[in-house]
């Protein structure tokens, strides 16, 4: 990925977002986030994030949830981009160490890649991938898995971080990723749709 976003916007209360608990689901607060400032993508810098008849949309300024987590935990969503033949079509679910700035580039993350690639060598390809990034640097910890979806279906995301893997499941496709761990104590969590000036649509998202 060219970058991540991050810095503090201002805060949302995104209502159709819920967590499971014993008294039913509960409202998440997320920190609207802008383009981050120093980041080197040389293209367009995308818009905040909206909400509007139940669903998030994402162009390229993440969102990053108020609260802290922990692993375990299960983050599942539908989401679909306004053009499915762009470029580097991402949806990315980032894993956020707390302490990590937000007005720059995190030093630390773990993220869940998911979209359409179509872009040489894959070509017209739904991939799925997890990147890790530690300081300056940021590399593949678990390479790219294909899947296949129907035209004009979302994409049907389940995230699972267990203590020794992530297992995904995109449209009944599940995926283990043994060995790619989130390893921070406390989390944020951050979405974000990738590549400008294309939008993510993301509905029925939940985290429990």
């Amino acid at each position: 990925m060219h970058r991540t976003q991050a810095t503090l916007l201002g805060s949302l209360v995104i209502t159709l977002l819920g967590i499971g608990c014993a008294s039913g689901p509960r409202p998440i607060a997320w920190d609207r986030l802008p383009f981050p400032k120093d980041s080197d993508w040389p293209g367009p810098k995308g818009a905040p994030a909206t909400i509007g008849q139940g669903e998030l949309v994402l162009q390229a300024q993440d969102v990053r949830t108020q609260r802290s987590y922990s692993a375990p935990l299960t983050l599942e969503c539908d989401a679909h981009p306004d053009n499915t033949n762009a470029p580097n079509t991402w949806l990315q679910v980032k894993f956020v160490p707390v302490g990590e700035p937000a007005d720059a580039e995190p030093k630390q993350m773990t993220v869940v890649v998911m979209g359409n690639r179509n872009a040489p060598p894959s070509g017209d390809q739904d991939v799925v991938f997890i990147t890790r990034r530690a300081g300056a640097s940021s590399k593949e910890i678990w390479g790219e898995q294909a899947f296949a979806i129907k035209t004009g279906e979302p994409y049907r995301l389940r995230c699972e971080v267990l203590p020794d893997r992530i297992r995904i499941t995109i449209n009944d496709q599940t995926f283990d990723a043994a060995g790619a761990t989130v390893d921070y104590k406390e989390f944020y969590i951050q979405l974000d749709g990738w590549q400008p000036p294309n939008r993510w649509h993301v509905r029925n998202l939940l985290i429990h």
